[in-house]
């Protein structure tokens, strides 16, 4: 529940009864997982649809949320009661791809609820803003990570792993289809975490540690600073917020930063324009960068690429620093579209990677209202995939979902762990 003394709490008083669009859920339909039935839920949530809906438990936080979110937009606003197109731009101002333009709500892809494996598939678990939120590569004790990608030709994993013939066969039946009755065979624990290993380690070489650098790059010319984009799933402060008013979750504002430092860096040389973005010739991008660093854009203390002073550098060797900053802030936009992507990086013969489609790296990876996510985090304790699942391959970086792992426990689902609430109409 939210603090007595909160901004939402307070409002909440004052609005009793909310619009169907705010705290209406119907059934939408069933699902089952692990041999447990459950009812399915669909509603506007943020003034937005779901594509697949999610069970009661998540459907009711949810609902809670919005509730919230609702008592504070009328807060900020001075008013009494708002449409659902007025309460989906609140929801989603300045965020891509609505910015401030109520039409373009319906360019936000439809919440994500029920599907394949994980949380997903008890509908625990909810992706938002799907087409602007990638899973970004993290960060903790100098040790990258983020998504990998199960794309591997047979004979790359026998490259990387170093696999004997018989080995590569092993590999190659445990993946096999198998009809309905039988069963595959299992790769032996150590050839497995062997495979494994090696492709964690091809996926941190090409992806997360170059991903890493960008951020690096990006936010030192803001900052001053390398990127922080740590776990916080085993920290104190995990469920905290600040004591701003409105406050925000207290881990929000370092994903943030590097995520509008990026905005700037690729818009440096990628100018925006109707439909997406031109990329400037290297004297407009020389003479701008230029004006910048003299009109105090950059931190003060901001280093260049090579680790020097970028104020005294770019005093003494203009053409050289600005050079520099062009070429590579191109090759940064081209290999951060790998963390960007949309779908799954392909791996050919050669070990090269492939991006079939990306999310544009201009927006930055967190286009989500600090007002949501705090709610979502602090108020309702859902997990946030940016940071809130461990350090590790495949665990923390997945920006839009949020999931009942945070106190629930609920998944799997069996007998001794569902709740009695399950299936309970949300929001009564």
């Amino acid at each position: 529940m939210p603090d007595a003394d909160s901004p939402t709490q307070a409002a909440a008083t004052a609005t009793p009864h909310y619009p169907s669009f705010v705290d209406s859920a119907p059934k939408s339909g069933e699902g089952k997982c692990n041999g447990i039935q459950f009812n399915v839920y669909s509603f506007p949530f943020l003034g937005i649809e779901f594509a697949t809906g999610v069970n009661s438990l998540l459907a009711d936080k949810l609902i809670a949320a919005q509730r919230n979110l609702y008592n504070l937009c009328l807060s900020q606003k001075g008013v009494t009661s708002v449409s659902e197109e007025e309460f989906g731009l609140w929801c989603w101002y300045g965020q891509v791809p609505v910015g401030s333009t109520a039409a373009n709500l319906k360019q936000v892809q439809h919440h994500i609820g029920m599907r394949g494996g994980g949380y997903h598939s008890s509908g625990s678990a909810v992706d938002i803003n799907v087409g602007a939120c990638p899973f970004i590569a993290g960060r903790t004790n100098k040790v990258t990570y983020g998504e990998t990608h199960d794309t591997f030709p047979d004979d790359v994993v026998a490259q990387l792993a170093g696999l004997s013939p018989t080995e590569l066969q092993q590999y190659r039946d445990s993946r096999k289809k198998v009809p309905d009755g039988q069963t595959k065979p299992k790769l032996p624990g150590d050839l497995k975490q062997r495979i494994w290993n090696a492709e964690v380690g091809f996926w941190r070489k090409n992806v997360w540690d170059p991903a890493v650098q960008i951020y690096d790059r990006a936010m030192q010319l803001m900052y001053n600073q390398d990127a922080d984009v740590s776990d916080a799933a085993t920290s104190s402060t995990r469920f905290n917020k600040t004591s701003d008013n409105p406050p925000v979750y207290v881990h929000y504002d370092r994903f943030v930063r590097v995520s509008l430092s990026l905005t700037y860096y690729f818009g440096l040389v990628y100018q925006r324009q109707s439909g997406g973005h031109q990329t400037l010739d290297y004297e407009t991008f020389a003479g701008g960068f230029q004006a910048l660093v003299d009109g105090g854009a950059f931190n003060p203390n901001a280093k260049d690429l090579d680790g020097q002073p970028l104020n005294v550098t770019i005093a003494t060797n203009r053409d050289g620093v600005c050079r520099r900053y062009y070429d590579q802030i191109q090759a940064d936009h081209e290999m951060i579209k790998r963390v960007f992507v949309k779908g799954h990086l392909q791996v050919d013969a050669n070990q090269n990677v492939t991006v079939p489609a990306f999310r544009d790296p201009c927006d930055g990876f967190l286009n989500i209202r600090p007002e949501v996510v705090t709610e979502l985090v602090c108020e309702q304790h859902l997990r946030w995939g940016c940071c809130l699942f461990g350090a590790g391959p495949d665990a923390n970086g997945d920006v839009m979902h949020f999931d009942l792992g945070g106190d629930f426990g609920i998944f799997p689902f069996d007998a001794s762990k569902v709740p009695a609430t399950l299936n309970r109409q949300p929001g009564t």
